[in-house]
C-alpha cells in the first residue's frame, strides 16, 4: 500500500514538474481573482469603445417578393474592460482566458432591421486577454428587411444592409464603431447572386431621453443577379411568344385556325404575367421593365386579336356586297405598295415599260389573269363563285383614265389578305465602478423585484416604428419591427448623485427591478409580456430621481381586420394593442404617449404610411370592480396601386373587351365557340389569383371580386347566346321560321343594325348621290340582308297580298317598315342579325359595368 501511494505521488510530482499541475492551478486562481468580485451587470467606469467587424459566411437567399435578405454571419466585438487585466507572470504565463458571456459585462447591441433571428448564439464563449481586451465572436443566421429595386430585373443589382444599434447606453457611455466586413475567409458563393461589394456607415440618432444620442452601424452588401436562368426561362419564352403573337397575321385565313392561334398565345402571356406577379414584390415604387413589357405585349395581343376578328369579318363578307371607296383608296395607297415592297419583286424591262403607262408612283392592282395565276380559287371566288373581271385593255392604253382607282382589289378575300400582310409587318416592328458598486448594493440590498411601488404607478408608453415587414391581406395580419418605450417612476430607486461621485444614472438587467406587465393583446405569433424571454437582454436605465426608462425592441405580427372593398385602391388601418394586465387602474395606469415614425422608419415598397394615432379604453377585468386599460396604437397605410393596375385591372378590362368581340367574329369562321371559351378560361385564371390573394371574408367584398363575378356571369351568358346563334345559323332551311322571329327581326334587329351602321350608310349615300342603283334604298337606307322569294312558299300558303310583296328595291323597304306585309328571312340572316344586336348590347352592358366599377374603386383613393 505504501508503495502504491509512493508511485501516485511520484506521478503527480512529475506532472507538476512539467508545468501541467501549475497551469491548472494558475487558471483556476486567475478566474477566482478576476470574477469573484466582478459584477457582470456593471459597465466599465469609462466611455466604452466597442469595435464591431463582420465575416460573411453565406448568402442564403434574397427574397425579392418578400424583400428580405437571409445571411449567415460571424460578428466580432472587441472592447476594453480594465477590471479584467492581470499580470501574466503571476499566473504561470497565461495570456488569455475563455469564459461564458454571462460571466462578464457585454455590450447590448440590437439588430434593428431583423425580421427573423433564427440562430441566437448567446452561449458562444468570450476570450479575455491579459491587457483587458475582450473579444466575442458569436455566429448567427439572420433575416433582415431589404428594400429592393426591381426596375432592371433580371439584370438588377441589389444593396441590402444589416443595422446594429447601440441601445440602452448613449454615446456618452458607449461608442460603437465598424471595423469592416470580411468576405474572403468564410464566404461561399451563391448560385443566384454575385457579391460585388461591401461598405460600412455610421449614423447618430436621438434617444427617448432628452439630450441623449445613440449610434447605429450600417453594414452594406451589394449583390448582382446572375441573369442566365431568367434569360432562358423567362425572357426568351416571352420574346418567342411575342413573335408568335405577330405570326397570327402570317397564318392563312383559309386554315380556320387564326383565332384559336391568337387566343392560345394570349393565354400563355396571362400565365407569364401571373408568374411575374407571384415572384416580384407588389411595389409601385420601382416597377420592373419586364412587367411593363408584359403589359404592353398583352395590350398588343388583345389588339391583334381584335384585328384578326375584323379581318375574318372582311374575309367572310358576301361578294355581292360592294367594297367601299375608303377600303379601295387605302388598299391602293398603302396595302398594295407595302405588299410589293415587302416581296421585293424585280421587274423585267417589259414590265417596267408597261407600268410606265400608269400615273407616277402608282401601282396597278392585279389584273384578272394575274389573280387567276397567283391567288387561290377560294380567294378569287366570292360566296357566289364569281371571278373578278380582268382590267380593261382600253384603260391600260389610256393613261388619262383613272378607272383602275375604283377597283384596286377584286374581292373581300383579297382585301382581307392585304390587311393581314399589313398588320403582320406593322406589329412586327412594333469613471463609476466603485461608486456604482456601492450604489447598486445600497439600492438592491432590500429591493424586491416582485413588488410594485407602493402607490399608483403611472406607466407612459410610446412606440417607434422601424419597418413595416408586410401587410398580409389574405391572412389579415400586420408584421412590424417596433421599439417600445416605457417610462415610470419607482421611488425605491432614488439616490443623491453627490453621495456617489456624481453618478446620476444606472443600467441594470430588467430582472433586477420591477417592470410593468404589459401584454400585446392582438399578437398572432409573439404573445406574451413585452420584454419577456425574447427581449430580456435589453437593459433598463433609471436615474437618480427614480425615473425608469425601458426600451425593448421587438418584431411582432398582429391581427388586422382589413377592408378590401376598394382593392387595389384601398387604405388600411391596423393597430398594436397593449394591455396593462394583472394590475387594475387602482394600482397601475398605462397611458399612450406618442408614435415616432421619423427616427428609425424605413419606407415600404407596397404601402405608404399616411398617419398614426393613439387611443385608450378601460374595460372590466375578471375580478369584481376591477378595471384595466388597454392602449391602441393605430397605423394607417395606403396601397401603391400602379402594380395592381398594370398586372390585374388592365388585363381584366382587356379580356372583357375580347369577351364582347365574340359577336363580331363571323359565324362562317367556325371559331366563335373556341374564342368565347378561351376568354372565359382566362377569367377563371384571374379569379383564382384574386381568391388566393384576398381574405375569404364576406363582410367587405372587394369590388374587383364582384366585377370578376359579374363579368364571368356575362361571359357564360355570351357563350350561351353564341351557342344559340350558331344553332339558328345551322337550322335546316326547310324548317319554317316562326312569326315571332320575323316580327322581332323586322321591328328590332334590322332597325338596330341600320342605326349602328348609320354613319357608314350616310357616307355611302353622299358618295353615290342618293341613287337607288343596285341594292340602294330611298333615304340612304339599307335593305334586309336578303328577302326570300315569295314564290318559294307553297302555293297553298300564298295569298294575294303575298304575291304582291316586292322582293327588291324601294318597295321592299316600304313594305318592311309599313307593316303591310312581313318579309321572311333565312335562318343564316336571322343569326347574323342577332349577332349584330348582341355585339352592341353586350358592348354597352360591359362598358357600363366597367366604368361603374373603376369609378367606385378610384372614388375613395
Amino acid at each position: 500500500m505504501k508503495k502504491a501511494i509512493a508511485v501516485v505521488m511520484a506521478i503527480i510530482l512529475s506532472l507538476c514538474g512539467k508545468g501541467l499541475c501549475g497551469f491548472v492551478s494558475d487558471e483556476t486562481n486567475l478566474r477566482t481573482a478576476l470574477l469573484t468580485s466582478y459584477n457582470a451587470k456593471v459597465r466599465p467606469d469609462y466611455v466604452t469603445n466597442v469595435t464591431i467587424s463582420m465575416t460573411l459566411a453565406t448568402l442564403n437567399h434574397l427574397n425579392i417578393a418578400q424583400q428580405t435578405m437571409s445571411i449567415n454571419v460571424v460578428f466580432e466585438l472587441e472592447w476594453d474592460d480594465a477590471r479584467l487585466k492581470w499580470d501574466e507572470s503571476s499566473y504561470g504565463g497565461i495570456t488569455s482566458l475563455v469564459t461564458p458571456p454571462e460571466d462578464i459585462w457585454t455590450p447590448p447591441v440590437v439588430i434593428e432591421n431583423a425580421v427573423e433571428n433564427i440562430g441566437d448564439n448567446d452561449d458562444t464563449p468570450v476570450r479575455i486577454s491579459s491587457n483587458g481586451l475582450v473579444t466575442w465572436i458569436p455566429p448567427t443566421e439572420i433575416t433582415t428587411s431589404c428594400e429592393m429595386n426591381i426596375a432592371s430585373f433580371p439584370f438588377d443589382n441589389q444593396e441590402c444592409d444589416l443595422i446594429l444599434l447601440g441601445w440602452t447606453y448613449p454615446l456618452s457611455e458607449l461608442v460603437i464603431s465598424a471595423s469592416g466586413i470580411d468576405t474572403t475567409t468564410l464566404y461561399s458563393s451563391n448560385g443566384e447572386f454575385d457579391l460585388t461589394g461591401t461598405s460600412t456607415a455610421l449614423r447618430d440618432i436621438g434617444g427617448p431621453e432628452a439630450n441623449t444620442t445613440y449610434r447605429k452601424v450600417h453594414f452594406y452588401f451589394s449583390f448582382r443577379r446572375k441573369w442566365q436562368f431568367y434569360g432562358q426561362n423567362l425572357l426568351m419564352p416571352i420574346v418567342l411568344n411575342s413573335i408568335l403573337m405577330v405570326a397570327v397575321f402570317a397564318l392563312p385565313i383559309e386554315s380556320g385556325e387564326k383565332m384559336g392561334f391568337s387566343l392560345t398565345v394570349l393565354l400563355s402571356y396571362v400565365v407569364f404575367l401571373t408568374w411575374v406577379t407571384d415572384n416580384l414584390p407588389p411595389t409601385s415604387t420601382d416597377v420592373a421593365v419586364v412587367q411593363v413589357y408584359l403589359a404592353v405585349v398583352l395590350c398588343l395581343g388583345v389588339l391583334a386579336t381584335l384585328l384578326t376578328t375584323w379581318i375574318l369579318h372582311l374575309y367572310h363578307t358576301p361578294s355581292s356586297k360592294p367594297i367601299g371607296p375608303f377600303y379601295t383608296k387605302f388598299a391602293t395607297a398603302v396595302l398594295v405598295p407595302l405588299r410589293d415592297l415587302i416581296h421585293c419583286k424585280r421587274k423585267t424591262k417589259e414590265e417596267s415599260e408597261s407600268e410606265a403607262t400608269f400615273s407616277a408612283n402608282k401601282i396597278t392592282p392585279l389584273a384578272g389573269k394575274e389573280v387567276l395565276s397567283v391567288l387561290p380559287l377560294s380567294k378569287m371566288a366570292g360566296m357566289d363563285g364569281q371571278v373578278p373581271p380582268p382590267v380593261n385593255e382600253a384603260d391600260e392604253k389610256n393613261p388619262g383614265t383613272d378607272s383602275w382607282e375604283t377597283t384596286p382589289v377584286n374581292s373581300w378575300q383579297e382585301l382581307a389578305a392585304l390587311f393581314d400582310n399589313f398588320f403582320l409587318w406593322t406589329f412586327g416592328l412594333c469613471g463609476f465602478t466603485d461608486d456604482e458598486e456601492t450604489l447598486r448594493t445600497a439600492l438592491f440590498a432590500s429591493y424586491n423585484a416582485k413588488v410594485r411601488p407602493d402607490y399608483v404607478t403611472n406607466v407612459s408608453i410610446a412606440l417607434t416604428l422601424a419597418t413595416l415587414n408586410h401587410l398580409n391581406i389574405a391572412k389579415q395580419t400586420m408584421s412590424v419591427n417596433l421599439v417600445i418605450y416605457m417610462f415610470w417612476t419607482d421611488d425605491r430607486l432614488k439616490w443623491n448623485a453627490s453621495d456617489y461621485g456624481g453618478l446620476y444614472t444606472l443600467v441594470t438587467p430588467p430582472e433586477d427591478i420591477w417592470t410593468p406587465p404589459v401584454v400585446i393583446e392582438n399578437a398572432v405569433d409573439n404573445v406574451g409580456v413585452v420584454g419577456g424571454e425574447d427581449n430580456d437582454a435589453t437593459p433598463v436605465r433609471f436615474d437618480q430621481n427614480g425615473v425608469v426608462y425601458w426600451t425593448p425592441p421587438t418584431e411582432v405580427t398582429t391581427s388586422c381586420e382589413m377592408n378590401v372593398e376598394e382593392f387595389p385602391f384601398d387604405s388600411q388601418e391596423c393597430k398594436v394593442v397593449l394591455l396593462g394586465w394583472t394590475y387594475p387602474l387602482s394600482e397601475m395606469i398605462v397611458t399612450a404617449s406618442f408614435i415616432d415614425t421619423t427616427t428609425l422608419y424605413t419606407p415600404n415598397g407596397e404601402f405608404d404610411l399616411i398617419g398614426t394615432s393613439t387611443s385608450h379604453k378601460d374595460l372590466g377585468g375578471p375580478a369584481a370592480n376591477a378595471t384595466f386599460r388597454k392602449l391602441d396604437f393605430y397605423f394607417s397605410f395606403r396601397r401603391k396601386w400602379p402594380f395592381y393596375g398594370q398586372n390585374l385591372l388592365m388585363p381584366i378590362v382587356l379580356n372583357s373587351i375580347l369577351m364582347v368581340a365574340v359577336f363580331a367574329l363571323p359565324i362562317e369562321s367556325g371559331e366563335k365557340m373556341g374564342f368565347s371559351l378561351t376568354v372565359l378560361l382566362s377569367y377563371v385564371v384571374f379569379l383564382t389569383w384574386v381568391t388566393d390573394n384576398l381574405p375569404p371574408t364576406s363582410t367587405d367584398v372587394s369590388v374587383v371580386q364582384v366585377y370578376l363575378a359579374v363579368v364571368l356571369c356575362l361571359g357564360v351568358l355570351f357563350t350561351l347566346l353564341t351557342t344559340w346563334v350558331l344553332h339558328l345559323y345551322h337550322t335546316s332551311p326547310s324548317k319554317p321560321m316562326s312569326a315571332l322571329y320575323t316580327k322581332l327581326a323586322t321591328r328590332i334587329l334590322v332597325p338596330c343594325r341600320d342605326f349602328t351602321h348609320l354613319r357608314r350608310k350616310r357616307n355611302r349615300g353622299l358618295e353615290t348621290g342618293g341613287s337607288n342603283d343596285g341594292p340602294g334604298f330611298p333615304g340612304n337606307r339599307i335593305a334586309p340582308l336578303r328577302v326570300k322569294e315569295i314564290s318559294a312558299l307553297p302555293s297553298s300558303e300564298k295569298t294575294e297580298a303575298d304575291v304582291q310583296i316586292p322582293t327588291d328595291g324601294p318597295e321592299c323597304f316600304a313594305a318592311e317598315y309599313s307593316g303591310q306585309a312581313t318579309p321572311v328571312y333565312s335562318w343564316q340572316e336571322l343569326a347574323a342579325l342577332f349577332d349584330t344586336f348582341f355585339l352592341w348590347t353586350s358592348g354597352l352592358c360591359m362598358s357600363i359595368v366597367t366604368v361603374v366599377v373603376l369609378t367606385l374603386l378610384h372614388a375613395g383613393y
